[in-house]
């Protein structure tokens, strides 16, 4: 039994109180009998002003920076002694576990999701940490963040031990880098996918945003390994990968050269070190996605044919280039909410295209707002018809986002909807048949955030209320 008493000890504060501690947490909502709540403050809430509902749910103490009270303790940088404090009350053997980590702008779910599923396709235990969730094998829970805070963290790295499953495999955020939502651990594999223009409300420049990511190497362990996409700008202008044991792959890597690539409308093939892989993923991007997850999966010692039989047997990414044939037009679903990535899916569907392209997409509130104008500008390169709508706008006014976006640029191409699923309603109402629609943004997510809140939301089960008004359609 793990003691108040000792978890305070940790941070230099005697206590005599011996209540048992299970756990720690710094969300109230997720405060259980026996926890520690952390109440720190954010940036639209002040975790104070939540300490008398901490305790009606059974927390032990909080612990701030702010206030002393009785069973409220005053910690300076708390936020920099949270590692400590959780991995003393988890309980948590290090040395068990093999963690591997994957950054970038783009790339980071479909990489991880390759690896998490090629493992489970062999049987071998994992513990999937991204956008899409947690899973522990086939166990899955939601997620706030891409990657969650330091505590829910060590919380999943706990329950993770308590299922016997030591491999890790998870997305790092520069965001998650940057505020030290992993301090304390330590990563076998860094995965790099690519770095493109995101996150510069929180970064400003460029350089600052592909730095916060290089900064994940200071959480490599001494026997760890880099595997990087040589072909990325940034990476070879920014980043010295030379201190490190590093793998590179690209197209003119000379350690792991892609070659041979056919992309299709079905998937792609290409070659690895005379190794020939086939997938169902299409588009460039995957290309390399793939290579990065079966480089991966080498250093985890999985023989090749095994990796290349797992990545052949996957279908789709749930969001992810996700296609779906409906009453004759050709719809992806697809998480592109930056310019480059938006790019990226509209040169590669544009060919395959047999008629009219046309585009969904938004903006996320409280987010880069460079960026917005330019994902127009990359839509009216490429689509017929553009449908520029909501997407996550938070703490901001819709409208106002729109406004950002379309920045009084007139085209007969765009057409304004504050609701998205009205959006997707008319760019059905809209398209042909033989016609390709493209939901940008959202991808598998099953909510809209409106200041804080998560209100319920898919872009999947709206096509699917689309369909009700065509009796002779279906998906």
């Amino acid at each position: 039994m793990i003691t108040l008493k000792q978890v305070l000890k940790q941070i230099n504060i005697d206590d005599e109180n011996n209540i048992e501690v299970k756990g720690i947490t710094s969300d109230s909502r997720k405060v259980k009998d026996g926890y520690i709540f952390v109440a720190l403050k954010g940036l639209h809430h002040n975790g104070k002003d939540y300490i008398k509902d901490a305790f009606l749910k059974g927390a032990v103490c909080v612990l701030n920076e702010e206030i002393e009270n009785e069973l409220i303790y005053k910690v300076k940088d708390l936020s920099a002694k949270l590692s400590v404090l959780a991995k003393y009350i988890y309980q948590l053997d290090f040395s068990k576990f093999h963690i591997s980590a994957y950054t970038g702008t783009n790339g980071k779910t479909t990489t991880t999701t390759l690896i998490y599923k090629c493992l489970r396709n062999i049987n071998i235990n994992v513990t999937l940490i991204g956008t899409n969730g947690v899973y522990y094998n086939e166990e899955h829970f939601p997620l706030n963040n891409t990657t969650p805070n330091l505590l829910e963290i060590y919380s999943i790295l706990y329950e993770s031990q308590k299922r016997g499953i030591f491999n890790v495999v998870m997305e790092v955020s520069s965001h998650a880098i940057e505020l030290k939502r992993i301090d304390g651990l330590s990563f076998d594999i860094i995965g790099f996918t690519n770095i493109s223009h995101d996150h510069l409300d929180f970064h400003s420049t460029m350089e600052n945003y592909a730095m916060a990511k290089y900064k994940i190497t200071r959480y490599l362990k001494e026997k760890g390994i880099v595997i990087h996409n040589q072909d990325d700008e940034y990476f070879s202008k920014y980043y010295d990968f030379s201190k490190f044991k590093n793998i590179s792959f690209g197209l003119n890597s000379t350690q792991n050269k892609i070659e041979n690539i056919i992309l299709s409308n079905n998937g792609c093939r290409f070659s690895i070190n005379g190794k020939f892989i086939n997938s169902n993923l299409t588009c460039m991007f995957n290309v390399y996605n793939i290579t990065l997850a079966y480089l991966s999966l080498l250093e985890y010692g999985i023989k090749s044919t095994d990796i290349i039989k797992g990545i052949k047997n996957i279908d789709s990414i749930d969001g992810r280039m996700q296609k779906i044939e409906v009453n004759k037009r050709y719809l992806y679903i697809d998480f592109a909410h930056s310019p480059d990535s938006i790019e990226k899916v509209l040169s590669y569907v544009k060919p395959l295209s047999k008629k009219k392209m046309i585009v969904v997409f938004g903006s996320g509130g409280d987010r880069d707002k460079s960026k917005r104008p330019k994902m127009l500008k990359v839509c009216l390169k490429y689509a017929d018809k553009i449908y520029v709508t909501s997407d996550n706008p938070r703490y901001e006014d819709p409208f106002t986002i729109i406004k950002d976006i379309v920045k009084n640029k007139m085209s007969y191409k765009i057409n304004i909807f504050l609701s998205r699923e009205d959006a997707i309603n008319d760019a059905f109402k809209y398209s042909n048949e033989f016609d390709t629609i493209l939901l940008l943004g959202k991808g598998n997510e099953n909510y809209q955030i409106i200041k804080d809140i998560k209100i319920p939301y898919s872009d999947i089960e709206v096509i699917n209320r689309c369909l009700l008004n065509l009796e002779d359609s279906y998906i």
